[in-house]
């Protein structure tokens, strides 16, 4: 019947609206990681040693491409700033 129909579409309406809301609940926040992309990105790495710069670079290369990952999980991006602030601290 049509009052059938009306339900479904309330339903269906109702579903894509939740599903949009676990996905904004799912994005990670990404704000602290791109703060420290662009603190690491902006050092003059002159003064420090080789190993600590070569240590530097890779972890801003990864931190890097998980900014970008549209399905990077917030425990990916914590990990990769974690992973960076430790290589800022060993510099």
């Amino acid at each position: 019947s049509s009052g059938n129909a009306w339900q479904d579409d309330i339903d269906a309406a109702t579903d894509a609206l939740m599903e949009a809301m676990a996905n904004l609940r799912m994005k990670p926040n990404k704000d602290i990681l791109n703060d420290m992309i662009n603190k690491a990105s902006g050092l003059d790495l002159d003064a420090y040693t080789a190993d600590s710069v070569a240590a530097l670079n890779a972890a801003l290369t990864n931190a890097q491409a998980v900014a970008a990952d549209e399905n990077a999980t917030q425990d990916e991006v914590d990990a990769a700033a974690d992973t960076l602030q430790a290589a800022l601290n060993g510099l």
